[in-house]
């Protein structure tokens, strides 16, 4: 059926929840099962494996931010295209649970020639794919591509609503460019009547905080289905860090361009490698020793961790990351795109008295 062609609050994730994988109960009893090991402290996992996946398909980027990790940690890392037998192999080792594949990591996935393929290889084995892109390549072939491939929902980042603001942070790149390549997204997404859910989002970065009101106008006018103004945790150092991380148990994995799998979305030189998931499949390492490992050591003292001593991403308590288990990724964004609207207003109102 196809979109309105206008964005609306409330709708906010209900496309990518009617297109995840089918198996709905059995779903719902891996995410139980996941959030009782969390919240009883279980390490070994049995047969489960990441509810979400990061699959990093390219490592190369058209774009030198100053926000991101791979300008200030990885930036002498090797520029590479995942090659497809590599990419046919992995595909093979993902466990049939996994009910969200994200096209992200530290390059642009559109720099890779077959994206699409990709994508569609992914669906027709089952998994819903969301996209992470800067736009910059995003042509209307190729969006047309995505869009007949089957992807569930992308994820623009657009960190800034001038050409001045915006291209100070996504050094490189062109504003206008992107805007209109998102605008097209959109309009060739409403024309086929496809369901793919489009977030556009921006990071709370000096100059945009007076920006913010007409983005979201804007982004919601144009038919984005969420427009998020998010934190930027890998340089925000006052974040709350008392809680427990969901990751190790529930995910995301991350698998790198080269197929080494990581416990979380995080992907650094300190960080754990559970193995390669072009020679073993996901399941196997997820319950691993080394995958076991982590998640004791981070129960007893993250201080063992060199990854998640450098990470600043705040922790919830753990009820609350075993109950944001229960849901499926999908959801789960939706009620964290609603709480971040709730928490921006507070905080307005906390600053005009």
């Amino acid at each position: 059926m196809p979109k309105s062609g206008k964005g609306v609050d409330n709708r906010a994730g209900l496309e990518l929840e009617k297109v995840y994988r089918g198996g709905e109960l059995l779903g719902v009893l891996e995410r139980a099962a996941l959030a009782r090991a969390l919240l009883v402290g279980v390490d070994d996992l049995t047969a489960l494996g990441p509810m979400e996946i990061v699959l990093e398909v390219t490592s190369r980027c058209n774009l030198k931010c100053p926000m991101c990790v791979r300008t200030f940690q990885c930036g002498g890392r090797p520029s590479l295209d995942m090659p497809v037998e590599h990419f046919d192999r992995i595909l093979a080792n993902l466990w049939s649970g996994t009910e969200r594949v994200a096209l992200a990591g530290l390059g642009e996935p559109c720099l890779h020639p077959e994206l699409a393929s990709m994508v569609s290889r992914l669906v027709e084995s089952g998994f819903p794919v969301v996209l992470y892109s800067n736009a910059t390549r995003l042509t209307p072939s190729l969006s047309d591509a995505l869009l007949n491939a089957g992807l569930s929902g992308v994820v623009f980042p657009v960190d800034g609503h001038s050409p001045e603001v915006y291209e100070k942070y996504r050094v490189g790149a062109d504003y206008l460019v992107v805007r209109d390549n998102v605008l097209d997204f959109i309009g060739r997404r409403d024309a086929l009547g496809v369901d793919c859910f489009v977030e556009v989002q921006m990071l709370k970065l000096p100059g945009t905080e007076n920006q913010i009101n007409a983005y979201r106008h804007f982004w919601k006018d144009a038919g984005a289905d969420a427009v998020r103004y998010k934190a930027d945790h890998m340089q925000d150092t006052g974040s709350r860090r008392s809680g427990i991380c969901p990751m190790p148990w529930r995910g995301p994995a991350t698998i790198d361009v080269n197929g080494r799998v990581f416990p979380c979305c995080v992907q650094d030189e300190s960080s754990v490698v559970l193995g390669s998931a072009i020679e073993t499949s996901i399941v196997d390492l997820w319950n691993g020793p080394i995958a076991r490992k982590v998640r004791r050591d981070f129960r007893e003292t993250r201080a063992k961790l060199a990854t998640c001593k450098a990470c600043e991403i705040p922790l919830p308590p753990v009820p609350v990351s075993a109950g944001g288990s229960l849901l499926s990724p999908f959801a789960a964004r939706r009620i964290l795109t609603a709480s971040e609207r709730l928490l921006n207003f507070f905080s307005f109102l906390g600053g005009k008295k």
